[in-house]
C-alpha cells in the first residue's frame, strides 16, 4: 500500500489542505490525534 493512494489534496475541499482520500479529514487533524495519544 503507498501513502499516495490514500492522501490527496483538492483545492475544492479544505482549502487544498491535505485529506484522507474519500473523507474531509484533514491528515493534519488525525497526525494531531496521533500525536496526543488518541486511542478511539
Amino acid at each position: 500500500m503507498n501513502w499516495e493512494d490514500r492522501i490527496t489534496a483538492d483545492p475544492a475541499i479544505l482549502v487544498g489542505k491535505p485529506i484522507i482520500r474519500g473523507t474531509r479529514l484533514a491528515l493534519e487533524f488525525v497526525i494531531d490525534l496521533l500525536a496526543s495519544h488518541w486511542t478511539e
